[in-house]
C-alpha cells in the first residue's frame, strides 16, 4: 500500500474518533446593543442577554453554533416606550484550531427575530421576521471555564406593510463565558 493510501485511511478513521470526542459546551452572555443606520433613529443604545450551546470538533476549523437572545432598546425621551427584540439564531463558527491562550474566529448565520413594543401601542403589532448575523470573536481560556467577547451585526429583513423593505440592524457587543 503506497504512503498516501496509507495516509488517507488513517485520516479516514481518526475522523469519526475527532467527531466523538466533540463537546457540546453551553454559555451566557451580555452587553450593550447598539441600533445602526436607520433603526437608530428614535431609539438609544440597549443592552442584551445570550444563551449559548455549540459543538466543534477537535483540530476542526468549523463549528456550529445557537443562540439565543433578548434585546431591549429604549425609545428616546421623551418616549417611554421599549423595543424588545427577541432572536434564536443558527450559526456557523469559523475558528483557529490550535490556538491555546487567544483564538479569533468568525460567526455568521440565519434566524427568526420577533420584535414587540412595550407598552403597547394601538395599531402597531408584534412581528416575526427572518434576519441574518455576522461577527467576529475571540474565546480564551479561565480557570475551570472558557470566556468569549465577540462583536456582531444583526440585520432583520422586514417590510413596512406597504410592500416596502426595512431592515432593522443592531450590533450586540457580547461579553460572556462558557462551560
Amino acid at each position: 500500500m503506497s504512503r498516501k493510501m496509507l495516509a488517507v485511511a488513517a485520516f479516514a478513521l481518526m475522523a469519526p474518533i475527532a467527531m466523538a470526542q466533540a463537546q457540546l459546551k453551553f454559555g451566557i452572555g451580555a452587553g450593550a446593543s447598539i441600533p445602526n443606520g436607520d433603526f437608530a433613529n428614535g431609539i438609544e443604545t440597549g443592552y442584551h442577554l445570550m444563551a449559548t450551546a455549540g459543538i466543534q470538533p477537535p483540530l476542526a476549523p468549523v463549528g456550529f453554533r445557537v443562540d439565543g437572545m433578548f434585546n431591549e432598546f429604549n425609545g428616546e425621551s421623551p418616549s417611554t416606550a421599549k423595543l424588545r427584540i427577541m432572536s434564536l439564531t443558527a450559526n456557523g463558527v469559523l475558528s483557529m484550531p490550535g490556538a491555546i491562550v487567544l483564538s479569533p474566529y468568525v460567526i455568521g448565520g440565519v434566524g427568526m427575530y420577533r420584535a414587540s413594543i412595550s407598552p403597547k401601542i394601538t395599531g402597531v403589532d408584534s412581528e416575526t421576521d427572518l434576519g441574518v448575523n455576522i461577527g467576529v470573536g475571540v474565546k480564551f481560556g479561565l480557570a475551570g471555564f472558557g470566556a468569549f467577547g465577540e462583536l456582531r451585526l444583526h440585520n432583520i429583513m422586514s417590510d413596512d406593510g406597504a410592500g416596502n423593505n426595512v431592515n432593522s440592524r443592531f450590533i450586540p457587543i457580547t461579553f460572556g463565558i462558557t462551560f
